[in-house]
């Protein structure tokens, strides 16, 4: 199962990918995988082989 981009991790993603400053990259890196994690979870919580 291939899982795609949420609409907010998209735009997190394009800004990380602009950002200069490593701390402001940072950040947005933690919002994405926060995310992304809340995603994974409640998308394959049945999936057999995501566990």
């Amino acid at each position: 199962m291939m899982l795609e981009f949420s609409p907010e991790e998209e735009k997190l993603w394009d800004m990380m990918d602009h950002e200069k400053d490593p701390k402001k990259w940072k950040e947005l890196h933690e919002k994405y995988r926060k995310l992304r994690k809340e995603r994974e979870d409640r998308e394959l919580k049945d999936c057999i082989f995501a566990h």
